[in-house]
């Protein structure tokens, strides 16, 4: 067994999100050091891993923290801008194809009003995944209406492409300060398909991150992750499911994904 070492990723200072951001609430960076030959290299390697594997997770938090604020950014600069509320129905079906022209990570976008009702939508995607977006949408209705700040929902999994895909949401006011209705947008995590490859462990050590419901999300062999592998199982993810709000870094020894 090799020593895994958990940290639970939470923004650095996104008082913004804070709040309700179940986005860094639900998800579980995995750091897997490589091979430890004897008692004392294991030694001496658990403190060198124990003194860097803080600032690989604080470098991914980092990171997690600039993608989601920036398309929050995205999404507050349209509202206000655009003046989404005055708008009719076209005008702000035009405004969310802009954004979502723009933004790659942006997939689609809807404004809905004060009373929670749909005033204009915007999807690249086909009829199925416009659909799960809406489904989305409507379950998320009761903490969308009262919302007078971003909002950054859970994790879910785009059902034709396994994509990790997170709502995320702005209040829309008026030149008064008036509350008109909110605008929200689904936001495609695959990012971190890439970005866990970029994340280098000495000695073959890897990482990759699962949410909370134990669904690998991102790993070096994404065949995995397209493949909806559900992990819970491996005893270092019980672990983070079973300690779920427990964000201290950990360094035991677990069996890994691989089975070393």
């Amino acid at each position: 067994m090799k020593p895994v070492f958990r940290f639970k990723i939470a923004g650095r200072s996104i008082q913004r999100i804070l709040a309700e951001a179940f986005l860094y609430l639900s998800l579980c960076l995995l750091i897997i050091p490589g091979s430890i030959l004897t008692f004392s290299s294991y030694r001496r390697q658990h403190a060198y891993v124990s003194s860097n594997i803080q600032i690989i997770a604080e470098k991914t938090a980092v990171r997690f923290d600039s993608f989601i604020d920036s398309r929050l950014q995205v999404l507050e600069n349209a509202a206000w801008i655009a003046d989404l509320a005055s708008l009719g129905i076209q005008g702000r079906v035009d405004i969310l194809s802009r954004i979502i022209g723009q933004e790659n990570d942006l997939r689609q976008a809807v404004f809905l009003d004060q009373r929670g009702n749909p005033g204009g939508s915007f999807s690249l995607l086909d009829r199925s995944g416009a659909q799960q977006f809406a489904s989305v949408v409507r379950n998320l209705g009761n903490e969308l209406l009262p919302l007078r700040a971003v909002k950054v929902g859970k994790v879910y999994i785009d059902e034709s492409t396994n994509e990790p895909c997170a709502l995320i949401a702005v209040p829309v006011f008026d030149v008064f300060k008036n509350f008109q209705g909110i605008l929200a947008a689904e936001l495609s995590l695959r990012f971190m398909w890439d970005f866990i490859g970029q994340v280098i462990i000495e000695n073959g050590g890897y990482a990759y991150i699962v949410d909370n419901e134990g669904r690998l999300l991102a790993h070096p062999d994404l065949t995995r992750v397209l493949a909806a592998e559900n992990v819970s199982d491996l005893p270092i993810v019980a672990d983070f499911l079973l300690r779920g709000t427990d964000t201290t870094l950990i360094g035991q020894r677990y069996i890994g994904i691989n089975g070393e």
